[in-house]
């Protein structure tokens, strides 16, 4: 296994997550609502969700994306839909005011039920897996069978732990997502989406040269 290959691919499956776990969503609202109800113990099963619901999704994105992908015309036009989501979401990200992370209501604690079924009922999680995900997973894998491992290892570490922080801090201080700094980090994290859907675009480009 190259390092400087495993280096890069989790130094991208590490911003992503971070990048992730930052951003405003559906997800991020019930972390939040579930800490301040209930203590940062049910903000921390709510974060660790996605444990649970994307591993189907991830092994049917990468076979989808995979078969899609034997054919030179159809990768490039995927490459470019995974441009387009990114920039969506970078422009999410610079768009996004502290006044949008408003609480829902939650009636009961059953917080990892309650993760759950709003992970499940985000597009965004289905989006990610078949136009982000899996690219970097099928390059990974074949360069090296276990450098897909080393991605989604590094994406969840850092998905998961920033979502517990901010679960820590809003048990802390509901008021920390009304600071300048997370704002500055959301600003960031669109800024480093761009590059990504760069990357994207440059590659889906290239495909279509030659195609």
């Amino acid at each position: 296994m190259g390092l400087s290959i495993a280096g890069g691919l989790l130094l991208a499956a590490v911003s992503l997550g971070l990048i992730e776990g930052i951003k405003p969503g559906p997800l991020m609202a019930v972390v939040i609502s579930e800490t301040v109800r209930h203590g940062w113990r049910a903000g921390l099963k709510v974060a660790c969700a996605p444990l649970i619901t994307d591993g189907p999704v991830i092994l049917l994105a990468v076979l989808l994306y995979g078969a899609l992908a034997l054919n030179a015309g159809w990768q490039a036009g995927l490459g470019l839909l995974g441009a387009a989501v990114l920039l969506w979401l970078g422009i999410d990200c610079l768009r996004t005011s502290n006044e949008e992370l408003e609480l829902g209501e939650v009636e009961q604690e059953h917080s990892l039920r309650k993760g759950i079924i709003t992970n499940l009922s985000n597009p965004n999680m289905y989006l990610y897996w078949s136009l982000i995900g899996a690219p970097f997973l099928l390059d990974a894998y074949a360069e090296q069978p276990l450098l897909p491992f080393v991605f989604v290892a590094g994406f969840f570490t850092a998905l998961i732990s920033l979502k517990i922080l901010i679960a820590l801090l809003v048990d802390r201080s509901r008021d920390v997502l009304q600071s300048r700094g997370y704002l500055v980090l959301l600003r960031a994290s669109g800024i480093a989406l761009f590059i990504f859907a760069g990357l994207f675009l440059r590659d889906a480009l290239m495909l279509l040269e030659v195609f």
